[in-house]
């Protein structure tokens, strides 16, 4: 496999990560497809014991404001133990569950669920029959980046590549070659000069999996301010809970949300110390978009023109992505209003006071303020430490 020619987005969730991707989408030398986490789909990740005690006692200290002086909250994620799921769990997984073949509603998942997958040609025949998927012909050409603007996903897949994925997955000796079978599949349907970007929004915990089976690859961390973070969250399950989605995220309330992406903050400021993650912020992709593009691109090792990037920058523009709607503008929408400092009025004086205490050594480490500020990060990207 050819891991070098591997983008990966692996958070932060609700930071950027959807836009982004369309970003790199709308690069002339990158496929883009949907999200999809094979990690989670071929791995259920467990905390060991003694971390739910650790999990617990930070949260603790967060609320006091002593959090920050003792270092050993990011081992709360660190020992999350990967687990290989079974044969049947992985092949529903990744065919019935999220992403993939996306299906929203809990009648159209349960009937994906319970297909018979013993015949491939069969399953993958009686699977998109669910929602009416045509793929593509076996003799459709490989697929040229010039030619997409968009994330893709398997209605661009020609049927016997689909096939003979499910086949690989069905009959594989050891699961644990799964992700690396994914990967495959996906280079097989595009031009050998092709870049592959994927996305996975909350893949961070997984990455010392990531590191195993794609060491070449490029990985990119966009965080954003966790306060703001957590609205989104928040927004986010209430809408899939309102769709009936089969993904819906279990219910949190605010500062639960925060607590968790000061967890992630914390994994991350030890990871990016192996010099393999790249991270840039929501807030300079907004404000900043020619130079963070220019400087994220020549990291990847991509063209970086500026008449290049100002063409995806007009190509992704929120108003495009989100239908229509202006910046600031709320909507019932996968895409959120993409307002910076959002958590400024939402939040009473008495929230802000205490999501500061929760999290201000994870801000503080990204260059978040207090008021709601931000420092500059110049170059707009960090590697090797935060």
């Amino acid at each position: 496999m050819k891991d070098e020619r591997f983008i990966h987005i692996v958070g932060m969730y609700k930071s950027g990560t959807s836009w982004l991707l369309h970003v790199l989408a709308n690069h002339p030398e990158i496929i883009a497809w949907r999200e999809f986490d094979i990690l989670r789909a071929v791995y259920d990740y467990r905390s060991r014991p003694l971390s739910y005690i650790r999990r617990g006692l930070n949260k603790i200290l967060r609320i006091t404001g002593l959090t920050g002086s003792l270092g050993s909250e990011r081992l709360a994620l660190k020992e999350l133990v990967p687990v290989l799921r079974d044969r049947e769990t992985i092949i529903r997984n990744i065919f019935c569950g999220r992403g993939w073949i996306p299906m929203l509603g809990v009648d159209k998942q349960w009937e994906a669920m319970n297909l018979d997958y013993s015949d491939p040609h069969i399953f993958i025949e009686n699977l998109l029959s669910i929602d009416k998927i045509k793929l593509q012909a076996d003799n459709t050409p490989k697929l040229v980046p010039k030619e997409f603007d968009n994330t893709l996903s398997a209605a661009n897949t020609r049927r016997s590549d689909l096939e003979k994925f499910a086949r690989d997955v069905i009959l594989l000796e050891d699961l644990h070659d799964v992700p690396a079978v994914y990967f495959n599949y996906l280079i097989e349907q595009v031009m050998p000069q092709a870049y592959i970007a994927l996305k996975a929004a909350d893949q961070l915990i997984c990455i010392e999996e990531l590191r195993k089976i794609t060491p070449g690859s490029k990985k990119i961390v966009v965080v954003r301010d966790g306060r703001d973070v957590a609205l989104s969250a928040l927004a986010f399950t209430n809408l899939m809970k309102k769709w009936e989605a089969p993904w819906t995220p279990k219910e949190s309330d605010y500062f639960e949300v925060l607590n968790s992406w000061a967890l992630r903050i914390s994994l991350l400021e030890k990871e990016i110390e192996k010099g393999d993650l790249l991270v840039i912020r929501y807030e300079d992709l907004t404000m900043n978009f020619e130079s963070t593009c220019e400087s994220l691109f020549k990291e990847l090792e991509l063209s970086s023109g500026i008449n290049l990037i100002q063409n995806i920058k007009k190509n992704t523009d929120f108003k495009v992505v989100s239908g229509g709607r202006n910046p600031g503008e709320k909507a019932e929408h996968l895409v959120r209003s993409g307002l910076i400092g959002e958590w400024t009025s939402e939040l009473n004086e008495i929230e802000r006071s205490r999501a500061w205490k929760v999290a201000s050594y994870q801000l503080s480490l990204l260059g978040y303020r207090e008021d709601g500020g931000f420092d500059d990060w110049l170059g707009c990207i960090k590697i090797g430490n935060l």
